[in-house]
């Protein structure tokens, strides 16, 4: 129902974004199956690509979906943009660290994790980067 709404163009801008962002993080948890959230990202992309919200929510759905294997070069694609259009926000750091781990590239992992410190995140954001610093020290250690 929400694509045919799209493909009739009945849903503003706005709406098309937040719900395609929704499914896509709730594809993770197998409320979704992945072509739909792979369409529903592509929604996404097509009222906003630039919008870092978008872009957060496919890298954490490929990672959480356990797809990131075989979307790395995607994942890649959307951090090298996330690097240059959304630094000064710390879940670009986090999402680059997560991944970093995933591929065993623990010293990208300890720069991202190390530059979303520096940004003085808050709330989740400060937690999720601790806890990635305090993966990267047990696994060095």
């Amino acid at each position: 129902m929400i694509w045919q709404a799209h493909k009739e163009q009945s849903l503003s801008r706005h709406p098309k974004r937040e719900m395609a962002v929704a499914v896509s993080i709730l594809g993770h948890r197998g409320l979704f199956e992945s072509g739909l959230a792979d369409r529903m990202h592509d929604l996404a992309i097509s009222v906003g690509p630039w919008a870092p919200v978008t872009l957060f929510s496919r890298v954490e759905h490929l990672i959480l979906a356990q797809r990131w294997r075989e979307k790395s070069e995607e994942i890649e694609e959307i951090l090298s943009t996330l690097r240059s259009h959304a630094s000064l926000q710390p879940a670009t750091w986090i999402a680059e660290a997560r991944f970093a781990i995933l591929i065993k590239d623990l010293p990208r992992a300890a720069a991202a994790t190390y530059r979303g410190l520096k940004l003085s995140p808050e709330g989740l954001e400060l937690a999720a980067l601790e806890a990635l610093n305090e993966t990267l020290l047990l696994v060095r250690n």
